[in-house]
């Protein structure tokens, strides 16, 4: 029994969708904000990207800490087509990952600053974080009159 294997079929149809909207702004909208001190487009989605990927290394190294943050939110390019396949690359990594470390990885134990927890809760805050922003990705991109696809929008 692979009690986690659904929610990362599962995370696999939320990040489509999140791909999707991302995708839908053009290149001239990506430094779109709502107001002042809002991230703009490009930002929110670098912050996706970036938090996703910072706690599937903290899965793989057993901790995280703050500094962590900044070191896999480092991304130099600037153009929304390098930042969506950065996106993809790295949730790709987070499948490749359960695939290797199955479901008794997913109960290792990751040193973090708020408290330990299993490599699972890391993963699934990526999760929620992803979902979190995407809603604003939402706001923004009817704002700007692009219709998103449906929150639900998954493969029949």
């Amino acid at each position: 029994m692979e009690p986690y294997k659904n929610f990362f079929r599962h995370w696999g149809n939320v990040h489509n969708i999140t791909t999707k909207v991302m995708k839908l702004f053009p290149e001239d909208k990506k430094d779109f904000k709502p107001a002042e001190p809002m991230m703009t487009a490009m930002e929110l989605m670098k912050h996706i990207a970036t938090v996703e990927k910072t706690f599937l290394e903290s899965c793989k190294k057993g901790s995280i800490e703050y500094d962590d943050f900044g070191k896999y939110g480092k991304i130099d390019f600037d153009d929304l087509k390098s930042l969506i396949d950065y996106f993809e690359k790295t949730h790709k990594e987070v499948d490749a990952y359960y695939s290797q470390v199955g479901d008794k990885g997913m109960e290792k134990i990751i040193k973090t600053p708020w408290g330990d927890s299993p490599a699972f809760h890391q993963l699934s805050g990526a999760y929620d974080h992803e979902w979190h922003h995407r809603g604003q990705l939402y706001v923004y991109s009817r704002l700007l009159g692009i219709e998103p696809p449906f929150v639900f929008d998954y493969p029949q």
